[in-house]
């Protein structure tokens, strides 16, 4: 991967990735996700990323959808806890189309009265809907117990209670608070020389969006271990349990990824899915995941089960997990982890809007962006004493909160 990073006369940076192929993948983001909104703000980055969507100085709603679907391309959003993205892909001779839309929304965003109010009750919709999807619910609610009264706890969506009472006025005084060129990194994958994008995107930005952003996040506390047990009508019971993780600047971040991947990552092959579905069948599913923000991580493991096999399920996870930080792994079995985890990593190289999106990551919270052969090289030196150690750290289930739907 071969990347240029370009600070722009603006004050916005450009991660510029030149790869052949006829395509071309190209985004803003923003460093504002849930995690820097006030209590009575809950939602308001989420409900900007869907309103920039509903008409900008130039083009109103429609005229944006058709823009880039009339060339065959696509145009996305996704909001996180620390981060806004808009990005579109296409056709490489329909790169103008492309770059000059996404920074139209990021920058020009209209915010009609009308629209606000149905796009209000739009995500007022998708909060209930979640309510019919316990694996996801579940998820965010953990976040909540875990992160207790700390931003990190707020539901990306908000709630409806904070969502009804966010007015124009609030959103246009968020939008100008965060949305400033120290804040984005524009990304652009494609087989175009970076002097000519470079130039394409100084046209079209003005001068107003040199104004500074000065982020102040709350850092967050060492996580206290609760049990929480909700009634809910679900035919499984599902269950939700961990605890800390380390930070994606922390040095050991890689090896974290390959824990998760050891204990019920996406391998059929991994720790709990033998032991807790293929040899006791106690469950269909059951995964764990690694979260990694710029100050905090956290992992955690989900199943559903019967309801009588609940204890049972959660008995068996925690007797598993204590003999593995026992014994530890061995040499053998972490050399075939790591082989494991570069051969996933390899794969990822091909996804090429995977690419742009860490390195603009990498640029936002790191201001660097480690090439896959560094990176490579970091993870050809960890060492099963890595391993060990943080596995300490992350996997002991007396550290860990839980949370069930029963």
């Amino acid at each position: 991967m071969n990347f240029t990073v370009v600070q722009l006369s603006s004050g916005m940076r450009l991660v510029h990735i030149q790869t052949p192929t006829e395509l071309i993948w190209c985004g803003v983001t923003v460093g504002v996700g849930s995690r820097d909104e006030l209590p009575e703000q809950e939602g308001m980055a989420h409900f900007i990323e869907h309103l920039v969507f509903k008409g900008t100085k130039t083009r109103n709603n429609i005229q944006l959808i058709n823009r880039i679907e009339d060339v065959g391309g696509d145009l996305n959003a996704f909001t996180t806890k620390e981060y806004t993205t808009y990005y579109a892909n296409c056709l490489k001779i329909d790169m103008a189309r492309a770059v000059d839309l996404v920074l139209d929304l990021a920058i020009n965003p209209s915010f009609p009265d009308d629209e606000i109010e149905k796009e209000r009750n739009v995500i007022l919709d998708e909060i209930l809907s979640y309510k019919d999807a316990p694996a996801e619910a579940i998820s965010d609610q953990f976040d909540e117990l875990l992160f207790n009264e700390h931003p990190l706890a707020h539901n990306i969506l908000g709630n409806a209670k904070s969502l009804k009472k966010i007015q124009r006025k609030d959103i246009l005084a968020f939008y100008q608070k965060f949305y400033t060129a120290s804040n984005m990194v524009i990304g652009f994958l494609g087989d175009v020389p970076v002097e000519k994008v470079v130039a394409f995107i100084e046209k079209r930005i003005p001068n107003v969006l040199q104004l500074k952003t000065e982020i102040e996040r709350a850092l967050p506390y060492r996580i206290i271990p609760q049990v929480k047990i909700e009634k809910r009508k679900f035919h499984q019971t599902h269950c939700i349990m961990g605890g800390n993780a380390p930070s994606s600047v922390d040095k050991n971040w890689y090896v974290a990824h390959m824990i998760n991947n050891y204990i019920a990552g996406p391998n059929f092959s991994a720790l709990l899915n033998m032991i807790v579905r293929e040899r006791h069948g106690l469950v269909y599913q059951i995964d764990s995941s690694y979260n990694a923000y710029s100050d905090t991580g956290t992992f955690s493991i989900y199943f559903a089960s019967d309801k009588p096999d609940l204890d049972k399920a959660v008995d068996l996870i925690n007797r598993e997990l204590k003999k593995k930080l026992e014994s530890g792994v061995s040499e053998i079995k972490f050399q075939k982890l790591k082989r494991q985890y570069l051969g996933q990593l390899k794969l990822a190289q091909e996804n090429k809007e995977s690419q742009l999106f860490g390195a603009v990551k990498a640029i936002m919270f790191l201001n660097r962006v480690d090439t896959y052969d560094i990176f490579y090289e970091k993870i050809a030196h960890a060492t099963c004493e890595d391993f060990n150690a943080i596995s300490r750290e992350m996997l002991n289930p007396d550290n860990f909160s839980r949370l069930v739907y029963i």
